[in-house]
């Protein structure tokens, strides 16, 4: 005997816009289980993080609601959007693919090509000049670089041994970076 009790969707969440002001407006787009979210850089569309039976990434329209999958096969999380509003870059892992940073297109179907092969790695913010700040693992956590995502060359930036680097936040000109450290024991915001 299997006994139940039935409930709303699991985590279903409503991607919605808020003004400078707090105000927040509904979007057409449908609720999902979203995670990370991508705004393109004309405002038009959204790159969202869907959990479902595989971890994929979907492009909507923010006006009309519609979607369209970006990636199949293993988990795709973290997109974030290059300066030509085209190009997506996004985390990758569990399938055939080593585990690391790919790209795509948003014109085209699957992973166009592989920047970095490292686990866990995934990008946190970019700028236009196509540097993003990455979280790669480190000895004993998360440590943060700076990466040219044309060359994958990468400069390490926090890497403290036993110290966790999270929620890393670069400026716009990729000269500083904001980051949450647990080095005194609890979690502190350090440039």
């Amino acid at each position: 005997t299997l006994i139940y009790a039935t409930g709303g969707p699991y985590l279903q969440l409503q991607i919605a816009r808020v003004g400078l002001d707090g105000s927040i407006s509904k979007t057409a787009i449908a609720d999902e289980r979203f995670g990370n979210l991508a705004v393109s850089p004309d405002g038009r569309q959204v790159a969202a993080t869907v959990y479902g039976n595989q971890t994929d990434i979907y492009l909507y329209d923010m006006e009309s609601g519609e979607s369209r999958r970006l990636t199949r096969g293993g988990g795709n999380h973290h997109p974030e959007w290059a300066e030509d509003g085209d190009t997506l870059y996004f985390a990758h892992e569990g399938s055939d693919e080593p585990q690391g940073v790919y790209r795509t297109s948003t014109s085209s179907a699957g992973f166009e090509k592989s920047l970095f092969r490292e686990t866990k790695s995934y990008l946190v913010r970019m700028s236009a000049n196509n540097l993003a700040a990455m979280s790669v693992p480190g000895e004993g956590g998360l440590d943060y670089a700076v990466v040219d995502l044309k060359t994958a060359e990468q400069t390490l930036i926090a890497q403290q041994p036993d110290v966790e680097e999270d929620l890393g936040h670069a400026s716009p000109d990729h000269r500083w970076m904001a980051l949450t450290v647990d080095a005194s024991g609890r979690y502190e915001v350090v440039v």
